[in-house]
């Protein structure tokens, strides 16, 4: 037997399922046996595996008895020349382990080898290949200074993050997701230490290989996809406390007593660290952007307040009083501030529409407060209507200034719209549609795509999630989508129409009710009202910008059409090229989208007509200042 595979399964039957349709196509023509170790799941993974893949091997554990222990039972069961570990959230493309196999035959020296992993969401996985932890190492990335030098081979060492990920290295720690090895390593190195519950056995594992004589490499060219946390949760704090009890297990097995203290050490004070900043950063998330909002408006009204002494109010001499400027101004923010709280204005993604709708709360709460108040503490409504002009100035002009730091997450462009992309036979899309029924979140658009042309197809039908017909495509072929497209921010998920379910990172559908015909968004009399206050709106900060779009030459272009807009001749955004199956709105100052391919250029209006928000229309036009 030159190969056994051993995936444990704990309570993801339909990641299992998937994980063996992977396999079953990657073993052909090798001479291997698959063998399944459950560990007590109380869905009903096992009967689907003994019912769909009965040349499986099976053991069933009446309690979990842990990642490494479940292993055990099945590599002692088997008798083969290599044994590879593997994950249930895993995907196989149909030549990975013919490389892999090939790659360690001409590598005797090689006892074990990882893959390039790539995660859900179709993001490298840095854990796919790592250093030993020794306390130093634990330390750099502990406290952060593997992050802040990513590509240092001292700081980063942890990641190996100095070695090129697209090349194959030796490295020193593999991922248990999936760990291939010689038989004879495997013995040597005493299999996995049953100490382990879960976590670290694949770090103790990889060390104790590297002890036997062996190498242990990683192999850039045989990528797969590892959801990662559908099998255990690794966002969890329970997570951080049962890994960082592996590693002090690993200390105490592997370092010396002075360094397995210190090691000890340090990893108790990194639990604490990570809860404290856990806590502090939480807190500072919520309170940076509404200090930060009272603390500008508060300065800028003090601007406004001088020009208004100098010119209107107080001509011939005098001023308002510092109470006013420094007391009654920071409670006009506050009570802006309490109305985008209310609004959702503060919650990520941040929408423009709730933004205007807090604003408009707050500006109510502050006219109520000021009919309210005695004679004494009334002092201009004047300034109260400028102070509203200057807040929705200041809070928009944040939010876009800050949506363009990086890692700044504030989502103001994103939009809550499923634009589905569909990759696969045209016979299986209606049974896809009816499984997304079961979707809380509605579908926007819904569009089958070649291939050949899903780049711009992609980004003409602005798709923000693909769906792949796994009897269409090969699973090299669904690999290759994920890592080119996940830097894009798509969402995907992989469909197995004749099983009637498609599974994702986070979710699982199975079969639910067709979706009915979805009309057209801009038929619809509220979202022609929101397009018109955003046409508005823009003209107005467009006009406060002014002394800058002279000298910006895109921000000019627009200046000069916000008369045409403001008189309700053109809207911001439009068709490229309107039809007449298509709701009629008032001609672009811009479009959509801009394409020389015809047909593609249809459906990017068609989409629009479907699709139409102010978040599309402020996507739009943010695009064309940055591009043109």
């Amino acid at each position: 037997m030159k190969l056994s595979i051993i995936i444990v399964n704990y309570n993801v039957r339909h990641f299992l399922e998937q994980c063996l349709y992977s396999v079953e196509k990657a073993i052909s023509g090798i001479e291997a046996d698959v063998w399944v170790v459950d560990n007590a799941s109380v869905d009903d993974s096992m009967e689907m595996v003994r019912e769909k893949f009965p040349w499986v091997q099976c053991i069933d554990n009446a309690e979990n008895v842990g990642f490494a222990k479940a292993n055990n039972q099945a590599a002692i069961a088997s008798n083969s020349e290599y044994v590879l570990l593997l994950n249930p959230d895993t995907i196989l493309p149909e030549d990975n382990l013919k490389k892999v196999l090939a790659y360690m035959d001409s590598h005797p020296k090689c006892g074990a080898s990882g893959v390039r992993m790539y995660d859900g969401a179709g993001t490298f996985l840095p854990e796919s290949k790592r250093g030993l932890p020794t306390p130093w190492v634990a330390f750099y990335k502990i406290f952060g200074l593997s992050s802040i030098f990513p590509k240092s081979e001292k700081f980063a060492r942890y990641h190996l993050g100095h070695l090129d990920p697209n090349e194959n290295q030796r490295v020193e720690i593999l991922a248990g997701a999936y760990m291939m090895m010689r038989r004879d390593a495997w013995n040597k190195a005493g299999m996995l230490d049953e100490t382990y519950f879960m976590y670290g056995e694949d770090i103790d594992l990889s060390y104790s290989i590297e002890k036997a004589g062996y190498e242990v490499h990683y192999l850039a060219n045989a990528p797969i996809i590892h959801y990662k946390g559908e099998s255990t949760k690794k966002g969890s704090l329970n997570y951080v406390f049962i890994f960082y009890n592996a590693m002090l297990i690993f200390a105490k097995k592997h370092l010396s007593k002075g360094y397995a203290s210190a090691f000890s050490l340090l990893i108790r004070m990194a639990i604490y660290l990570r809860a404290a900043l856990s806590i502090g950063k939480r807190i500072v998330s919520r309170l940076a952007l509404p200090v930060l909002d009272i603390l500008v408006f508060t300065g800028g009204m003090q601007f406004i307040i001088k020009y208004w002494e100098h010119n209107h109010r107080f001509i011939e001499g005098g001023s308002y009083p510092d109470f006013y400027k420094w007391g009654i101004t920071p409670i006009y923010a506050l009570l802006w501030v309490i109305g985008l709280i209310l609004a959702g204005g503060y919650r990520k993604p941040i929408k423009l529409n709730r933004i205007l709708s807090g604003l408009i709360l707050g500006t109510s709460f502050i006219f109520i407060l000021y009919a309210l108040s005695p004679d004494e503490f009334r002092f201009s409504r004047a300034l109260i209507i400028m102070g509203s002009a200057w807040m929705t100035f200041a809070v928009l002009t944040l939010r876009f200034a800050i949506s363009f730091v990086p890692g700044s997450q504030t989502g103001l462009w994103s939009t809550d719209q499923r634009r589905v992309g569909f990759i696969g036979f045209e016979k299986n899309a209606n049974g896809v549609k009816s499984l997304l029924s079961s979707d809380e979140r509605p579908l926007s658009t819904f569009d089958i795509l070649e291939l050949e042309n899903l780049q711009s197809e992609c980004y003409a039908l602005d798709i923000n999630e693909l769906i792949l017909d796994s009897t269409a495509l090969s699973y090299a072929q669904i690999t290759e989508i994920f890592k080119e497209y996940g830097r894009q921010k798509i969402r995907f998920q992989i469909a197995y129409p004749e099983e009637g379910w498609m599974i994702g990172s986070n979710s699982i559908h199975t079969r639910g009710q067709a979706l009915g015909k979805k009309s057209f968004a801009l038929s619809e009399a509220k979202v022609l009202r929101n397009k018109r206050t955003f046409d508005i709106l823009v003209c107005l900060f467009l006009w406060t910008l002014s002394p800058i779009a002279i000298w910006a030459p895109r921000l000019r272009v627009l200046w000069w059409q916000t008369f045409s807009v403001l008189l309700g001749m053109k809207t911001w955004v439009g068709y490229a090229n309107p039809l007449p199956s298509l709701p009629n709105i008032k001609k672009g100052v811009i479009p959509i989208k801009n394409l020389q391919d015809k047909d593609l250029q249809m459906k990017a209006d068609n989409a629009y007509a479907s699709t139409a928000d102010i978040n599309v229309d402020a996507r739009a036009l943010i695009r064309f200042l940055r591009k043109g």
